[in-house]
C-alpha cells in the first residue's frame, strides 16, 4: 500500500504520454461525482479528515488530487500513484475505476446512491431480497413450523425421530425466539421509515417483510432510508449542495457551480 500512496505531487503533461494529454477530460469525468476523488484521498491517500476533493492532472503513472479538510480552508496537493501504469487512456480509466471502486468499498461508500433528479422516475421505496434469499427463508420457516405443529400422520418417520429428539418444546421455543427477533427486526424498521421521512405506506410494507425475511429486507430498507436522508439533507452526508440535481462540479477553489451534466467513468461508480 505504501508503494502506491505516494505524497509527493508529481508533474503531469509529460511529453509522449497519452494519458497526460487527455488529462482534462479524465479529471471532468472523475470530478462529475464528487465521491470518486473525495475516496482517492481518504483510502489511497491516507487522509481520512479530508472533506472535499477534486482530481487536478492525470498521467499515466499516477494523479494529482487537491483537497481541504475540516476546519482548514486551506488546499491541499497529493499525489497517487496508479495501481498500474496505464499504456492508453483505455487502461488509465480502468484503472482509476477499479481504485475507486476499492476505495469506496473500503471506506463503506458503496451504500445505494442511486438519484434521480426531480420529475424523474425514482427507484423503488419497497423490494424484496435476493431470490434465494427468499426460497431460502421461506423454506426454514416451513421446516420449522411443519417440525413444531404438524401431525405426525404426515412426516416422514425419520423427521419424526428428529421431532421427538428435539423435543417439541425446543422447537416452540426457536419459534418463538426466531418470531421476537424479527418482530425487534420490524420495529426498526419503523425507526428508519420515520428517520427518512419514508412514504407512509411504507411504514407497514417494510415491517411485514422483515417479519417474514428479517435481516436481508432489514439492510434493504436501510439503504433505502439512507438514500432518502441524503436526498433530503446531502450536505449532512458529505455531498455538495445541488449535485443531486446534477449542477455540481468541482473547481480550483472548491466551490460548486452549475455546468453540463458529464458521463462517469464506464459504469463504475457503485
Amino acid at each position: 500500500m505504501s508503494g502506491v500512496r505516494n505524497r509527493k505531487q508529481g508533474a503531469t503533461g509529460k511529453a509522449g504520454d497519452p494519458v497526460a494529454a487527455q488529462s482534462f477530460a479524465l479529471c471532468t469525468e472523475l470530478n462529475s461525482s464528487p465521491d470518486i476523488a473525495l475516496a482517492y484521498v481518504r483510502y489511497w491517500g491516507s487522509m481520512s479528515s479530508a472533506v472535499r476533493a477534486r482530481v487536478a492532472a492525470v498521467d499515466s503513472a499516477g494523479f494529482d488530487v487537491q483537497y481541504f479538510i475540516a476546519g482548514d480552508d486551506e488546499r491541499r496537493d497529493i499525489r497517487i500513484q496508479l495501481k498500474t501504469k496505464a499504456g492508453s487512456v483505455e487502461e488509465a480509466k480502468e484503472v482509476l475505476a477499479s481504485m475507486a471502486a476499492e476505495a469506496k468499498k473500503q471506506l463503506n461508500l458503496d451504500i445505494d446512491r442511486t438519484y434521480r433528479s426531480p420529475g424523474s422516475k425514482s427507484p423503488p421505496d419497497v423490494h424484496f431480497p435476493k431470490p434465494w434469499i427468499i426460497g431460502a427463508t421461506l423454506g426454514a420457516w416451513f421446516a420449522v413450523l411443519m417440525l413444531t405443529y404438524a401431525d405426525p400422520s404426515v412426516l416422514p418417520a425419520d423427521v419424526i425421530r428428529f421431532r421427538e429428539l428435539a423435543s417439541k418444546e425446543l422447537l416452540e421455543r426457536v419459534l418463538t425466539g426466531w418470531s421476537i427477533l424479527h418482530g425487534i427486526e420490524a420495529a426498526v424498521s419503523i425507526v428508519l421509515c420515520a428517520y427518512a421521512r419514508m412514504p407512509l405506506w411504507t411504514w407497514l410494507a417494510w415491517p411485514m417483510m422483515i417479519s417474514v425475511f428479517g435481516t436481508p429486507s432489514l439492510q434493504n430498507c436501510l439503504k433505502v432510508a439512507i438514500r432518502h436522508a441524503m436526498y433530503r439533507d446531502p450536505e449532512t452526508f458529505g455531498i455538495p449542495k445541488g449535485v443531486l440535481e446534477g449542477e455540481y462540479r468541482s473547481t480550483p477553489s472548491g466551490k460548486p457551480k452549475s455546468s453540463e451534466a458529464v458521463p462517469l467513468l464506464s459504469g463504475k461508480d457503485e
